[in-house]
Formats: C-alpha cells, sequence, structure tokens
C-alpha cells in the first residue's frame, strides 16, 4: 500500500491506517454475519 519513495505523498498515516483498518473489521463483522443469516 505504501511506496517508499521520497516524492511520495501517499503514504499512510498512523490515523489513515487506523480508519482503514476499522473499517475492514466492520465489514469482516458485516460479512460473517451475512453468512450467517444465509445458511440458518
Amino acid at each position: 500500500m505504501t511506496h517508499f519513495t521520497t516524492g511520495d505523498d501517499a503514504k499512510l498515516s498512523d490515523a489513515m491506517f487506523e480508519s482503514y483498518r476499522d473499517t475492514i473489521v466492520a465489514q469482516g463483522g458485516n460479512l460473517i454475519a451475512a453468512i450467517a443469516q444465509a445458511i440458518e
């Protein structure tokens, strides 16, 4: 995700990483809930 070059402005900050991680965890939970509901 991060390119370690001197001219790269798209490096992830800690805050961005935390935000992305929280979103991914939430999506994972939603996916598990949807699968559980589908197999009931």
